[in-house]
């Protein structure tokens, strides 16, 4: 049992791409929250967190409201997520190759440092057009100091790599999905600034709030994800420490509904902070979060009344939110099938449903399934049609 005790939390008063805006509203009451990507043995005594989802009135940036400790959040025990070889990543690697390549002149990149490589995938594509490479990942805590595939492995959370260790000074410093992440974003770049080349430009690729909101994933709004960038937050940020936006786009396959991708760069004049209009966006945010929960309450009524046998397909890593704003029926499943035959027989510690992988169990035909993965919506809506099912849903039905 983990003890989530209030030390462990932390109140987030001030906005965190600002520091100094502390008008808040709230776009949505997040009681209990489980923690996701927690896979092992069910224990009820794996309790959740309470949360918050907040727009600040004044620089339009969506965070959380609590941040929960990441010894919590990253514990090796419970922590669960590494990056795997597949379709999708692969796609969303080439996404971010294409985006480098019309963004950067690489004869000019001599020592690049990424920021949450993890795997060492795009490090070692990286190493192909540049002699140097640095990694930073406190999953990568086994290998810190040590050079793999020529690449220099630190194996601690950014912000300890820039307090206490020395690298190369970097021309591109690129980071996916990791800026969410962060406590304090503008901070944490800030102090990268006083240690990169002068011409030294950022590319991060983080979860697009636009797409989460138009394609209702609000099931990915959770603990680890402290930020919730948008364009006009992006923009926000980048002004307040002084940059300038080179180029930006969208992968609107991209992770958690879709992802967005920006480059920039310190400028070498003074960039005035754009104007938007945070009321509508709060408006659009509360509207799309309203249409989601009487979307989620119209999938439990369709669960409630589907015939057995009815089983989910896609052993996800964000399941336990979504079971959430699904009220618990989840766990009322045979079980949840995957392809994936190293997660045959493993559970979730905060769900109390059982993973089988299809190379040891076929359901029955005209059974019902429930799409339990919606990073992979497509791809798990052809593979079910091979069972021949009665119904397919794949929350929230829209």
């Amino acid at each position: 049992m983990i003890d989530f005790d209030e030390k462990k939390t932390k109140k987030i008063t001030n906005c965190i791409i600002t520091d100094n805006c502390s008008n808040f509203r709230s776009i949505m009451k997040l009681p209990n929250l489980p923690l996701t990507e927690a896979f092992g043995n069910f224990d009820p005594s794996f309790q959740g967190i309470d949360q918050e989802l907040l727009i600040s009135m004044d620089s339009g940036h969506v965070q959380l409201k609590y941040q929960v400790d990441p010894e919590i959040l990253y514990d090796v025990n419970n922590y669960a997520f590494r990056s795997e070889s597949s379709l999708k990543s692969d796609r969303e690697l080439r996404v971010l190759l294409k985006f480098l390549e019309d963004t950067l002149d690489y004869p000019d990149i001599r020592n690049i440092l990424e920021i949450g490589a993890n795997d060492l995938k795009l490090s070692k594509l990286l190493k192909k057009r540049t002699n140097s490479v640095s990694a930073v990942d406190p999953l990568l805590i086994n290998d810190h100091g040590k050079v793999i595939d020529g690449i220099q492995v630190f194996g601690l959370p950014i912000e300890k790599v820039v307090k206490e260790t020395k690298f190369i000074k970097p021309d591109l410093v690129i980071a996916r999905h990791t800026l969410e992440h962060i406590s304090n974003p503008k901070n944490m770049i800030e102090s990268l600034l006083e240690l990169v080349s002068k011409d030294c430009i950022f590319v991060f690729e983080v979860p697009s709030l636009m797409h989460i909101v138009e394609s209702l994933r609000f099931d990915a709004i959770f603990h680890q994800h402290y930020n919730y960038f948008d364009l006009d937050s992006v923009k926000k940020l980048i002004a307040e420490i002084g940059g300038e936006l080179i180029n930006f786009t969208y992968n609107n396959q991209g992770s958690n509904g879709g992802s967005l991708i920006f480059a920039f760069r310190k400028s070498k004049i003074k960039v005035d902070n754009e104007t938007f209009d945070h009321e509508n966006k709060f408006n659009l945010l509360k509207a799309r979060s309203a249409m989601y929960q009487e979307q989620m309450n119209l999938t439990m009524k369709i669960l409630d009344e589907l015939l057995p046998p009815v089983y989910g397909f896609g052993a996800g890593l964000m399941l336990a939110t979504l079971d959430y704003h699904l009220g618990g029926r989840l766990q009322n499943l045979e079980c949840i099938l995957d392809d994936d035959p190293k997660k045959d027989g493993i559970g979730y510690k905060n769900l109390n449903v059982l993973v089988k992988s299809t190379q040891r169990f076929i359901p029955p035909e005209q059974s019902s399934f429930v799409i339990t993965s919606l990073e992979s919506i497509r791809p798990i809506y052809n593979r079910l049609i091979q069972f021949n099912p009665r119904r397919i849903i794949a929350p929230p039905v829209t």
